[in-house]
């Protein structure tokens, strides 16, 4: 069996190369935002086993020097409590250590993964098939369906990339949404309209892998805090602030295009349980295409 993939759209490949990018990204930035999550939680125990040692040292002195008025059990009860209260910080900080260890282990051997060679791939076959395409259209020939030859790389990646979006939106219309807004099935938009949606081309306002990249933080950042907190756009805003990210690369500009004066709106028609679209239909492309089952949207 060949191993050539036949490509219809050269816009194909460079989405694709875009989503592996922010794919790669994404992944870079997680694991080392668990990384310093752990690092501070090992230097937290660091400190309250200190804090404990401390507080032991202080309660024996205070246990060896009692009069024979102190009350001795009482201060032997103390020393007790804090011996206790060190071994407990101890074994945490045990287990800690030893799940940073493996999870170190894992995060490396899923860092080493394949996206970043199947990106430069990515790169260089666009690179020859917009020569070659330039070549085809001074020759005056015609048609623009053209094949590669690929190493393996692009197969694995993108398998990898359709099978972490597919398991990141299952049950993702279990999540809650800010008051006013609901997960709407695309399947219940007017068929006409979904036929109608934006070509490539026609992202111009926002880019594409801008609105893709906004998807993404949706799913992984924006709707588990909503859950965990209710966060809102100023608590996004101070979360941007915190990490030092300004507002043209942060979450919480995500957040309000989402959820903010501009969300996607949709109205109901005369036939039940069908929408038409009223705005948002760039997004809306990007949600179908990138497997989503449903969209958080406004109902007009």
């Amino acid at each position: 069996m060949s191993k050539g993939a036949d490509v219809g759209s050269l816009q194909t490949l460079q989405d694709l190369a875009t989503a592996l990018k922010s794919f790669s990204r994404r992944r870079r930035e997680l694991l080392d935002d668990v990384e310093r999550s752990v690092s501070r939680r090992i230097e937290q125990l660091e400190e309250r086993r200190g804090d404990w040692n401390r507080e032991l040292g202080r309660r024996r002195d205070d246990y060896e020097s009692a009069d024979e008025e102190d009350d001795s059990y009482h201060l032997q009860m103390r020393v007790e409590e804090a011996e206790e209260n060190l071994q407990q910080v101890e074994r945490w900080l045990e287990r800690v250590r030893e799940a940073a260890t493996s999870y170190t282990r894992s995060a490396r051997a899923f860092a080493a993964g394949d996206d970043e060679r199947a990106v430069a791939f990515l790169q260089d076959r666009i690179a020859e098939l917009e020569k070659y395409l330039a070549i085809k259209i001074d020759s005056g020939a015609t048609g623009s369906s053209f094949s590669f030859e690929g190493p393996g790389i692009l197969p694995n990646a993108v398998g990898a990339l359709e099978q972490t979006v597919a398991s990141g939106l299952e049950g993702i219309t279990e999540s809650i949404l800010p008051s006013g807004f609901d997960w709407v099935p695309l399947s219940s938009i007017n068929a006409a309209e979904m036929a109608s949606l934006p070509a490539d081309e026609e992202y111009r306002k926002t880019p594409k892998a801008e609105i893709q990249r906004g998807f993404e933080a949706l799913r992984s950042d924006i709707l588990p805090a909503i859950k965990q907190s209710g966060a809102d756009s100023d608590f996004f805003f101070k979360l941007d602030q915190a990490s030092g990210k300004n507002a043209e690369h942060g979450v919480q500009r995500v957040y309000d295009a989402f959820f903010g004066s501009d969300p996607i709106a949709l109205n109901r028609t005369l036939k039940e349980g069908e929408y038409e679209i009223t705005s948002g239909r760039h997004r809306i492309k990007v949600a179908r295409e990138q497997g989503w089952p449903a969209i958080p949207a406004k109902l007009i």
